[in-house]
């Protein structure tokens, strides 16, 4: 598993206060000459851009605000000059930078030795930083934590199928009870180790919060579906980077018991390509009822593709943040979302703040609400570093959400 950390060696993983950083870019850092060695051949390359356009270093507004803007311009100008995309531990380099924490320079000396993700230039610094810090420490701590575990020991739970018991005919209330009652085709329980109960409602948080829209909206009762078909549409890139497409297919097919196809298109202007993937569940159950399932990636904006492809039994946004309705895209784009009545459109967000903003771009006389805007109780329990200045410094996956649809009038 690829990441990265300023505190820890980028080979091994391991964090401490002697680490030397790269003479040349400064930035990445080895516990030792062995381990700088073993990574050359992949860093010279980053390595070669970091050093040539020395941007971390040269960086002199003041506040949040224009640091975050400073960072997404060292990105675009790291992917330029490198010809490719960024892999995700070079994109975590500009994203989680060695800097301090209150004046974002990159001359620190002091580093939190309990969550090795914070950096001071000085002890004034420090103690001004301290109580915001606090609250957030451990978090912190347990998303390098986790980072470690996945990097040194591959989760096994990943490559076992699973179904349900059949006295189960409903969602439990939350996400943990929900992994609880997953039946996995093993003998060991890995929910009861924290740390993989804590992976496993990630693993599985963007299926459980399908079938929970499908639930509040009476499309399925009982595990019974109106339909043995379902088509869902999703315009978020969130949904390809954090999806396991193959547990969410077969979550659907062991939880809705005539369910015999499930077709998803992924609509985004952001995709690299086209493409389709097909899934073949090799289950006896599955095998019985014929159970086919596909994934259409589409490169575009959604209002260009609406009336070519099938009508949505729901619409999917994970994680949405809507820019600002000005550009044409957007505006023509928000309607569409629209376009089938009673087909209800899923929202999650990591703040209810951005969640609220994405309903206000619907115009509320059309549409009503299946779920009105709230804690999610289906939400990812995993702490993930955010990188945005002067906000929580850890998120968590669909932490709120909402269901709203075109209503008839």
């Amino acid at each position: 598993m690829s990441f990265f950390y300023f505190a820890v060696c980028h080979v091994c993983k391991n964090e401490g206060p002697t680490l030397k950083k790269c003479g040349k870019c400064k930035l990445v850092h080895y516990c030792n000459q062995e381990h700088q060695r073993q990574d050359w051949r992949t860093h010279k390359d980053i390595c070669r851009v970091i050093t040539e356009t020395n941007t971390l270093l040269e960086f002199s507004g003041e506040g949040p605000v224009e640091f975050n803007k400073f960072k997404i311009i060292t990105a675009v100008l790291w992917h330029f000059e490198l010809g490719r995309d960024l892999s995700v531990s070079e994109h975590e380099m500009w994203m989680f930078p060695k800097v301090c924490a209150v004046c974002y320079k990159t001359a620190v000396n002091i580093v939190c030795t309990t969550c090795w993700s914070v950096a001071y230039c000085n002890n004034k610094h420090r103690m001004l930083h301290e109580k915001q810090h606090k609250e957030f420490c451990q978090k912190l701590k347990l998303c390098l934590e986790i980072h470690q575990n996945m990097f040194n020991e591959e989760p096994e739970w990943e490559r076992m199928s699973f179904d349900f018991s059949s006295s189960v005919l409903k969602l439990p209330d939350n996400i943990c009870d929900v992994v609880k009652i997953i039946k996995f085709k093993s003998n060991i329980d890995y929910w009861r180790k924290a740390m993989n109960l804590i992976l496993m409602t990630e693993f599985f948080c963007s299926a459980v919060n399908v079938v929970y829209a499908l639930e509040m909206c009476k499309f399925v009762e009982k595990r019974l579906g109106k339909k043995n078909k379902i088509v869902i549409h999703t315009t978020t890139m969130e949904i390809c980077e954090n999806m396991s497409w193959g547990v969410l297919m077969e979550f659907l097919a062991h939880w809705i018991y005539n369910l015999k196809g499930v077709k998803i298109y992924v609509i985004s202007p952001n995709l690299n390509e086209e493409h389709r993937l097909s899934f073949t569940l090799n289950c006896d159950a599955c095998r019985k009822k014929r159970f086919n399932s596909s994934v259409v990636f589409l490169k575009g904006q959604y209002h260009e593709f609406t009336g070519t492809i099938p009508r949505p039994d729901l619409v999917v946004m994970f994680n949405a943040a809507f820019p600002d309705v000005g550009t044409v895209e957007w505006s023509e784009t928000v309607p569409k979302f629209l376009a089938y009545k009673n087909v209800p459109i899923l929202l999650t967000s990591y703040t209810m703040e951005e969640l609220k903003k994405s309903i206000s771009k619907f115009p509320s006389p059309w549409i009503k609400s299946y779920l009105k805007p709230q804690q999610n109780l289906f939400g990812s329990l995993r702490p993930v570093r955010n990188s945005e200045e002067g906000f929580d410094p850890v998120v968590y996956r669909n932490t709120f959400v909402s269901i709203i649809a075109k209503s008839k009038t």
